[in-house]
C-alpha cells in the first residue's frame, strides 16, 4: 500500500508539472496555476530539478523564451514556499519570491543575451509597432498618447506584473487544483492568510512619490519612466488588497458563489482601477477591521 501511495503522489506530481509547462507555453501566466500544488505535493529537490531540466530543455530546443518563463515561475514558486515555511506573511513570501525570479531571470537572460548577440531592442520594436499601430488605427482618439517608444519603456513593469499575475492566480486557485487531483496529503496554504493581504503601510507614500515623479514636469527622462513602472505594479499590488476587501464581504454577508463569479469577473475586467483605489484607501479606513466586528445585539426591552 505504502508504495502505491508513493506511485500515485508522483504520478500527480509529474501530471501537474506537466500541465505546468503547457499553460506556461500557451498562456504565459496561468503556468504556475498547478505548479504550487505541485511543489507542495512533490519533494523539494525533486521539484527544483525537474522544473529547471524543463527550462533548460526550452533553451537547448531554441525557445529561450519559454525556458525563461519556466525558470521565472520556478523560482517565484519554489522561493515563496520556502519563505512561507518559514513564518512569513503573504506579502513578505511573495516580495522574496517576485524579487528572486526577477533578479536570477534578469540575469539568465543577460547571459544569454550577450552569448547569442542577440537583437532585443530591435526584435521588441518590430513587435511592438504593429501591435501599437493596430491599437492606435481602433481608437483614434488615443493617437497622441499611444507610441512604440511608451510602450517599449514600460515593458520591464509588465514582465514584473506578468509574474505578479502569474504567482496570484496559482495562490487563488491552489486550493481548487488541489481538490480536483485530491492532493489530501499536501498542505494548501491558508485562505485566511489571503484574506488578509495587507501593502506595508509605508507603500502608500511609495505611491505619493511615484505619482510625483510620472506626472510632475521635472524634465528628467529616467526618473518619469521609473516611475511610470513602478506605479504600474503598485496598482496591480493594490488591486489583490482591493480583492482581499471585497473576499472578505463577500464572507461576511454570506454571498453566494454564483453572484461572488459574477462580481470578480466585472470587477476584473471593468472595475480595476477601482478596486485599486479601494486596497489604497483600506490604509486608511480598514475595511476588514469593521466587517469583522459584530453588531451589538438589538436591545429588545420596551
Amino acid at each position: 500500500m505504502a508504495a502505491e501511495a508513493v506511485v500515485t503522489k508522483y504520478s500527480k506530481f509529474f501530471a501537474l508539472i506537466a500541465i505546468s509547462a503547457f499553460l506556461s507555453v500557451a498562456t504565459v501566466v496561468f503556468g504556475a496555476l498547478p505548479l504550487l500544488p505541485a511543489r507542495r505535493v512533490g519533494q523539494r529537490w525533486i521539484f527544483w530539478f525537474v522544473q529547471l531540466a524543463i527550462a533548460f530543455g526550452f533553451t537547448v530546443a531554441g525557445l529561450p523564451f519559454y525556458g525563461l518563463i519556466v525558470l521565472a515561475q520556478t523560482l517565484a514558486i519554489g522561493v515563496y514556499v520556502e519563505v512561507e515555511q518559514h513564518g512569513g506573511t503573504v506579502f513578505t513570501s511573495g516580495a522574496v519570491a517576485i524579487l528572486a525570479s526577477i533578479g536570477a531571470a534578469g540575469i539568465a537572460g543577460g547571459i544569454w543575451l550577450k552569448t547569442t548577440k542577440f537583437q532585443l531592442g530591435e526584435k521588441l520594436r518590430q513587435q511592438v509597432e504593429p501591435l501599437v499601430a493596430q491599437l492606435s488605427t481602433m481608437n483614434s482618439g488615443s493617437n497622441s498618447m499611444l507610441n512604440t517608444e511608451a510602450v517599449i519603456q514600460q515593458l520591464p513593469s509588465a514582465a514584473v506584473i506578468a509574474l505578479v499575475l502569474s504567482l496570484a492566480i496559482a495562490l487563488i486557485g491552489e486550493r481548487k487544483v488541489m481538490a480536483s487531483v485530491k492532493a489530501r496529503d499536501a498542505r494548501a496554504g491558508s485562505a485566511d492568510a489571503l484574506l488578509g493581504f495587507r501593502m506595508p503601510d509605508g507603500f502608500v507614500w511609495l505611491v505619493v512619490f511615484t505619482i510625483a515623479g510620472a506626472f510632475l514636469k521635472h524634465g528628467r527622462p529616467m526618473i518619469e519612466i521609473a516611475s511610470v513602472n513602478l506605479l504600474n505594479v503598485l496598482v496591480v499590488l493594490y488591486f489583490f488588497q482591493g480583492l482581499a476587501v471585497v473576499a472578505a464581504a463577500f464572507r461576511t454577508f454570506k454571498v453566494g458563489a454564483f453572484w461572488q463569479a459574477i462580481w470578480y469577473v466585472l470587477l476584473v475586467l471593468q472595475l480595476f482601477l477601482m478596486v485599486s483605489l479601494l486596497g489604497f484607501a483600506d490604509y486608511w479606513l480598514e475595511f476588514r477591521e469593521r466587517l469583522n466586528r459584530r453588531p451589538a445585539e438589538p436591545n429588545r426591552s420596551f
